[in-house]
Order: structure tokens, then C-alpha cells, then sequence
């Protein structure tokens, strides 16, 4: 079963796929095709530090979180079309960004 970071997901696919595509994913993540992350203590750390570690760039909250659970699950990649930030940042086991390395 695939992870999925819900608040990335759910924007990406409401921006780009649009209103059908939204309300597919929704009633996927109902059905439980997706586990979900909600992150924890440690995730806000990372996030907090790389934050930081980056502070040109202002990632916010939402990005860095996604950052620090991708590093703790050891993702292999991370859906965004966010490249400004997500591809300036490196992560521990350097996870693809798609659909830019696809």
C-alpha cells in the first residue's frame, strides 16, 4: 500500500487534476487505499531545522513537515510540483520528486 503525505496529495491532485480527480482521491483515502502520515514531535524538529537550515527559502510548516516524514520513512519519493523548495533542500536518501524524475 502506498504512502501518501495528505495535505501535499490533496492539494497537488486539486490543482492540477481538478475537481473529478479531488473527489476520486478522496473517496480512495476513505476506502483506505493509502496510509496516512500525520507526523509527530520529531517530524516538527526536523521540520523546525530545516527550516533553519534553509531559512532563504521559507518553507512554512506544511512543506518541511512533508520534508522530515519522507526522511523518517525513508520515501523514495516525494509527489510535487513545489520544485522551488523541495528540489533546493537536500534530504537524508535523496527521495526522486515526481513527476520531475520520472
Amino acid at each position: 500500500m502506498p504512502w501518501a503525505i495528505l495535505p501535499e496529495l490533496d492539494y497537488m491532485v486539486s490543482q492540477r487534476g481538478g475537481p473529478v480527480a479531488a473527489q476520486a482521491m478522496r473517496v480512495d483515502l476513505a476506502e483506505g487505499r493509502y496510509l496516512v502520515e500525520w507526523g509527530g514531535a520529531a517530524d516538527l524538529h526536523r521540520a523546525l531545522e530545516l527550516d533553519r537550515t534553509y531559512r532563504d527559502l521559507s518553507l512554512g510548516l506544511v512543506d518541511g513537515i512533508v520534508m522530515a516524514v519522507a526522511e523518517r520513512l525513508e520515501a523514495r519519493a516525494i509527489a510535487t510540483f513545489d520544485l522551488r523548495d523541495f528540489g533546493a533542500v537536500a534530504l537524508k536518501g535523496r527521495p526522486e520528486l515526481w513527476p520531475r524524475d520520472l
